[in-house]
């Protein structure tokens, strides 16, 4: 190994020197056998130490499972996934997969996902549930936008979609939209960004970012039990005379991690 790749085994988990020169060469040896060699090698023992001191059978079955997702020997992705699938059982990622299964996306597709966004793969079942629920029945995207932006699912709800998605549904209300954007290309501007676009420059701004800022807080409550999981949301109205006198109405409601937000149509494509 190089120096800098010492340097990162050093940095990455210290208990791997605490392995013994046996078990460090037998560790080395499997590698061989799975098929990394050479500066490959090297690279993968400094990001990943923890194969130094698992078992054989824990790091073989960790790469089978790597390589049947279709993540390629040697790159970055490889060993990001492989340290998730270290520290996890078997048995959980293989539920975790059905799971995906469950929701409704293929075979293919969770391996493009997954590939895409390995981290996903460590989302809790909860965690995974609410972002699709939310996106897809409320915020009107598809599994296919799902796949081709996963990280959409790393995006916390309570702080960036929801209320987000919040303002366009006022803007929607107000008949105020000026420009027509994908919601998962709104996710994706900065906050800086959004307010300047889709807040400060309306006549209504002080009243889209008390919406805004309102939903993020989660500051807003009504009785839980009248809403479920995946059909809850504020009830928008806005009046003539509201809207003369720059008002907009907004009943109360609760806001916590598992209620989630109004659905949205924007009057176009999702695709």
């Amino acid at each position: 190994m190089e120096e800098e790749d010492i340097s990162k085994l050093i940095i990455t988990d210290a208990r791997a020197f605490e392995c013994s020169e046996k078990k460090f060469k037998s560790a080395i040896s499997l590698l061989k056998r799975l098929g990394v060699e050479g500066r490959v090698l090297s690279e993968l023992v400094a990001k990943q130490p923890r194969m130094l001191v698992v078992s054989e059978e824990k790091v073989t079955k960790s790469f089978r499972l790597a390589e049947d997702l279709g993540f390629k020997l040697g790159s970055k992705k490889f060993a990001v996934a492989l340290q998730g699938m270290l520290e996890q059982a078997k048995e959980t990622i293989e539920q975790r997969l059905e799971y995906l299964s469950s929701l409704g996306f293929s075979k293919k597709e969770i391996s493009q996902m997954i590939n895409r966004q390995p981290s996903n793969l460590w989302l809790s079942n909860e965690n995974l549930n609410r972002h699709v629920d939310f996106l897809i029945k409320t915020a009107g995207l598809t599994l296919s936008d799902l796949v081709k932006y996963p990280n959409l699912l790393q995006l916390s709800l309570e702080k960036r979609v929801i209320p987000r998605h919040r303002v366009m549904e006022a803007l929607k209300s107000m008949q105020a939209l000026k420009t027509k954007m994908h919601f998962k290309s709104i996710l994706y501007l900065t906050e800086k960004r959004f307010l300047e676009i889709y807040v400060d420059s309306n006549a209504e701004s002080s009243v889209l970012r008390d919406i805004y800022h309102n939903v993020k807080g989660g500051v807003l409550n009504i009785d839980e039990e009248t809403y479920s999981e995946s059909d809850v949301g504020p009830s928008i109205s806005t009046t003539r005379e509201g809207m003369k006198a720059g008002k907009l109405s907004v009943e109360k409601e609760t806001l916590t991690e598992s209620h989630v937000g109004i659905r949205l149509g924007y009057g176009e494509s999702q695709s």
